[in-house]
């Protein structure tokens, strides 16, 4: 896995995993400053599981997440 300034990356079910994302999610929801996130997804196969996860740990956290879908 890889952090950076464009963000975290990794492969899927390798070296990230679904603990990651909720991990990740959980601590940026810290830096949010209107409690308003908008989230949106590539169209492979893990990105829907992965989406879903990172907004059910920013919603746990009351994060508003505006889910674009597919962008």
């Amino acid at each position: 896995m890889k952090f950076s300034i464009s963000g975290v990356r990794g492969i899927f079910d390798g070296d990230l995993s679904l603990q990651n994302i909720l991990e990740f999610s959980r601590a940026f929801s810290k830096l949010i400053k209107k409690n308003t996130c908008v989230l949106a997804r590539d169209t492979r196969s893990s990105s829907r599981i992965i989406g879903e996860t990172a907004s059910a740990a920013l919603m746990e956290q009351g994060i508003d997440v505006q889910n674009l879908g597919v962008a």
